[in-house]
């Protein structure tokens, strides 16, 4: 019998870490594409403790991690704030911000 329970516990473990919209969650070691609300796309690289951050126009923000809960994981460094919360990202730069979602493949 719980040979059984076992396996059963770890699949409803790991469906529970699937977004609503059925993508897989955002791990580390993957490359991620969200599309933004203005149209572009931001390309973020996961790594062990930070995040790069690649912006349409080539440029590329190598950001820490300084924070993590249940709401979301934050990204920060000198003013720039990449903050993920699921399959939905806000990036912030000098004031302005742009509101990003994953793109689905």
């Amino acid at each position: 019998m719980i040979r059984l329970v076992l396996p059963l516990a770890g699949a409803l473990a790991a469906a529970a870490c699937v977004p609503a919209a059925g993508l897989p969650d955002v791990s580390e070691g993957t490359g991620v594409r969200f599309d933004c609300d203005d149209g572009s796309t931001v390309l973020a690289d996961i790594g062990s403790g930070s995040t790069t951050v690649s912006l349409a126009d080539g440029t590329n923000f190598r950001l820490p991690l300084v924070g993590s809960s249940a709401g979301g994981r934050q990204y920060a460094a000198d003013g720039v704030v990449w903050f993920l919360r699921g399959d939905e990202a806000v990036f912030t730069e000098r004031g302005g911000q742009l509101n990003c979602r994953r793109a689905a493949f």
